[in-house]
């Protein structure tokens, strides 16, 4: 008897077990299908628009024939594939289509946009980008500007306030959700909402439920920039554009690292105080500051932007410190902390005030932001000139745009 209540303790013992881990596999399958859908939902645009290479150089042929039967001779641009399998839409000849399946609930094929194309398109086969842009970060209208999307944004955020010409665009609200309206968003009908991952990523559901298009930005770096460049060019019919800007900005990385100092200089850089805050190894900032020649004291740690602490300052004893230009400290702050007259730049007198728009946006703007970076870095003037030419431009992007700026808005600043 003893034995049989034994074993069926045992019995239920086992189903309870077996019940548990039905429960976490089940639970293990919905984060992983979860998770899956995030990433896709990361990926909306690039997923939704799709080229179709096929149809285009179908579109080509036709036009030849055509072009050939009416003039003797077969004239139409030609239609070729990079590496990465992209045609260039050169001469109206490739189309989009856009695969509303490939993000559960998107409604890809609602986008209400203009059309790009060329007398030889076929009606109803354009190319449809969107018109009505609603760009919630100082990156984002700046990435759009520079590609030549300004007239395509509807509406920007608070601090987005470069190029100058962006400040005729109405404002949505501020950057983070404490100081943005949803409803201001909806009320410009947007055909595209541009987000940043983290600070945006309440509004997801919203724009899912009301069949409005996003695209999330996730630039940790500057490889990650250029790609958002690229795909934003994509999007919104200036691949062109955004080809030629990624070149220009490559260019001029390799251009400054041909002026790097020949010794690495060690950069505590500060983002606000108190609490420390710096950057880590996953900030694009660490990677500015190794093209131009630098070692972010905190490269160690991985969190983008760590706090860290007195103690941790004055041990790894920085050789430069480099503060944004809105820090309430200071140079004169930064000095009179207690201990830190015995740090390497402050006894060389080696810290410097940036501009807080200029080195904290993930935007074009980052040639300039590493020039600025790299003559902090080279004290003794050596080898300068590339370096002083983009930092009189960052410069002087500064002034122009503080010229334009309205009374009311002059001292904004970005997050």
């Amino acid at each position: 008897m003893k034995k049989s209540f034994f074993e069926g303790k045992v019995f239920f013992s086992s189903i309870i077990c077996l019940c548990m881990l039905s429960s976490i596999f089940s639970a293990c399958k919905k984060n992983q299908k979860e998770s899956e859908e995030s990433s896709s939902e990361t990926k909306y645009y690039s997923q939704t628009i799709v080229l179709n290479k096929n149809k285009a150089q179908a579109d080509k042929a036709s036009s030849n024939t055509e072009n050939a039967g009416a003039s003797g001779t077969a004239s139409s641009g030609t239609s070729e594939t990079d590496s990465s399998g992209t045609v260039p839409a050169s001469s109206g000849s490739v189309r989009a289509s856009l695969n509303s399946n490939a993000v559960s609930g998107s409604a890809a094929a609602s986008l209400k946009a203009g059309s790009a194309g060329s007398a030889n398109s076929t009606p109803g086969t354009e190319k449809k980008y969107p018109q009505k842009i609603v760009a919630l970060s100082p990156a984002a209208t700046e990435i759009l500007c520079s590609i030549g999307a300004l007239d395509q944004i509807a509406a920007r955020s608070d601090y987005s306030d470069y190029p100058p010409e962006v400040l005729s665009k109405p404002v949505a609200g501020g950057f983070d959700g404490k100081n943005l309206s949803v409803e201001n968003i909806l009320s410009f009908s947007p055909d595209l909402v541009y987000l940043t991952s983290g600070m945006h990523d309440y509004l997801i559901p919203l724009l899912r439920s009301k069949k409005i298009p996003y695209f999330i930005s996730m630039d940790a770096s500057v490889k990650g920039i250029l790609s958002e460049i690229k795909e934003i060019g994509k999007i919104t019919g200036h691949e062109k554009q955004a080809e030629v800007k990624i070149a220009e900005i490559q260019a001029k990385i390799l251009e400054l690292k041909k002026y790097a100092p020949k010794r690495p200089k060690s950069v505590y850089w500060e983002i606000w105080s108190p609490p420390y805050m710096s950057i880590g190894k996953n900030s694009f900032i660490n990677e500015l500051i190794q093209i131009a020649g630098g070692k972010n004291i905190f490269d160690d740690i991985k969190e983008a932007y760590p706090i860290v602490s007195d103690e941790q300052i004055l041990l790894r004893n920085p050789d430069v410190i480099i503060i944004p230009d809105n820090l309430q400290d200071g140079i004169e702050g930064i000095k009179i902390r207690n201990g830190w007259k015995n740090i390497e730049a402050v006894k060389n007198g080696s810290i410097y005030s940036l501009n807080a728009d200029m080195i904290s946006r993930p935007s074009p703007r980052i040639t300039e932001a590493i020039a600025m970076i790299q003559k902090c870095l080279l004290a003794d003037q050596v080898a300068e000139e590339v370096s002083d030419q983009l930092a009189a431009q960052a410069e002087n992007q500064l002034l122009d745009q503080a010229a334009d700026k309205p009374a009311n808005q002059a001292d904004s600043s970005a997050q």
